[in-house]
């Protein structure tokens, strides 16, 4: 029984040795979508950008073969659900929703975009008055009364 148990474990051993081998052969599929300055495309097809300048940095440390397959923002999303792409490079937001199907790593570009706007005048009375003796108002009363 003893020597059962030792062969059945030993291959075993095999199966996961073999199975583990072709994990290190298989190529990483990478799903990407074409979004500047992370993912750029060229009119030759080449990628680049900041994020394929980091996927090859880290391939430098346990080199494999990379597989890009291209898809809009809703196909990486589903593809990366479906496991049919190992993972993805893009800078794709959190959300709670997709906290509960995919794994997000930490971010490495934290963007702290804004939106700029003239300031608006405090006083109404003040915006009128300044409005009410511009070149404008001046240039409509003498085509007005011309």
């Amino acid at each position: 029984m003893k020597k059962l148990c030792f062969l059945f474990s030993l291959l075993l051993c095999s199966f996961l040795g073999d199975a583990q081998q072709d994990s290190l052969n298989k190529p990483w599929v990478v799903g990407i979508k074409v979004s500047p300055p992370f993912v750029i495309e060229d009119e030759n097809g080449k990628l680049s950008g900041i994020s394929i300048a980091l996927l090859n940095e880290l391939n430098k440390a346990n080199p494999k073969t990379i597989e890009f397959k291209k898809y809009d923002l809703q196909g990486l999303l589903l593809a990366l659900e479906n496991k049919e792409v190992d993972f993805s490079i893009n800078p794709i937001t959190v959300t709670e929703e997709r906290l509960t199907k995919l794994e997000f790593s930490q971010p490495f570009y934290i963007s702290h975009l804004s939106v700029v706007a003239k300031k608006q005048e405090k006083s109404k009375v003040l915006a009128f008055i300044k409005n009410l003796f511009s070149l404008e108002f001046f240039s409509a009363l003498f085509l007005l009364f011309v």
